[in-house]
């Protein structure tokens, strides 16, 4: 399945942005550094979408990457927390950096895409006035927009004569090669070690968790084997994380907990999840 883009390749800039109040605060505070961070911090919104997830690993490759200290990078996006220019609500409950502005000029600037999805909880705005509201996906933080998408693509092919060959040939999402399996059955390998009589899975349905770790989580592959390392070696979470859906639903505490949250270098080396 074709993955759909969600980024904008350019996004545009007020002319008289930094005239703005909010804009006006961080800079009389930080300068000019504080008004390139933000323009940075818009830079890598739009280039995910309409939000941007910030951690303590986003913020540490963040500064690296733009050559700024963490703890001013850190401020700054406080700062603009508290003067509105990102959304403090949907930041203190999904640690996610968006704003009305940011998502207005991002659905009018997609408004044209065949098919886009959308994760109801990170919204702020009536998206339907912005955008065809029959080429969205709305999902929750909680569902899976690859079962979604897989059911409106089978609707569409019910349409023409070929439905049975689609189905059988689409019967398994993820095949045993994919990642998403692969990293399925490495987590149920490690549960079965503390645990030898634990029900086999259905790998599908852990793969497809993997998947939104992977893709709309933007979680590090090399991190996630790191984390379910980790988490089934420590006497508290080897007992609760026993499925891909407890993985990623826990992920932010066991990042905290475990401390794996240091720059993830794979130099080149193939990741390996199955001995």
């Amino acid at each position: 399945m074709r993955p759909i883009k969600q980024g904008l390749d350019y996004f545009p800039l007020d002319v008289d942005m930094d005239t703005d109040d909010k804009i006006v605060l961080i800079e009389s505070r930080y300068g000019s550094e504080g008004f390139s961070v933000i323009i940075k911090l818009f830079m890598k919104i739009y280039r995910n979408g309409y939000y941007y997830k910030w951690t303590e690993r986003e913020l540490l490759l963040f500064s690296k990457k733009i050559n700024v200290n963490e703890k001013i990078v850190n401020d700054i996006v406080n700062d603009c927390i508290q003067w509105e220019i990102f959304n403090e609500k949907l930041f203190e409950k999904y640690k996610i950096l968006t704003s009305e502005g940011i998502q207005k000029r991002y659905f009018e600037a997609i408004k044209r895409r065949r098919k886009i999805d959308v994760c109801k909880e990170y919204v702020v705005i009536p998206i339907n006035e912005y955008i065809n509201k029959d080429n969205v996906v709305i999902y929750s933080i909680n569902t899976n927009i690859s079962t979604q998408r897989k059911g409106e693509e089978i609707k569409e092919k019910n349409k023409s004569n070929n439905i049975n060959e689609y189905i059988n040939k689409n019967k398994e999402e993820y095949n045993t090669n994919s990642i998403e399996i692969k990293f399925s059955k490495y987590l149920y390998k490690k549960i079965k070690e503390n645990n030898p009589k634990h029900k086999k899975p259905n790998f599908q349905t852990w793969a497809k968790d993997i998947d939104l770790m992977l893709r709309i989580d933007k979680r590090d592959k090399y991190e996630i084997k790191k984390i379910i390392d980790w988490c089934q070696t420590d006497d508290f979470w080897k007992g609760n994380i026993l499925s891909a859906k407890k993985l990623r639903a826990q992920y932010d505490q066991l990042l905290i907990k475990s401390k794996i949250n240091k720059k993830v270098v794979s130099n080149g080396k193939k990741l390996k999840v199955v001995k």
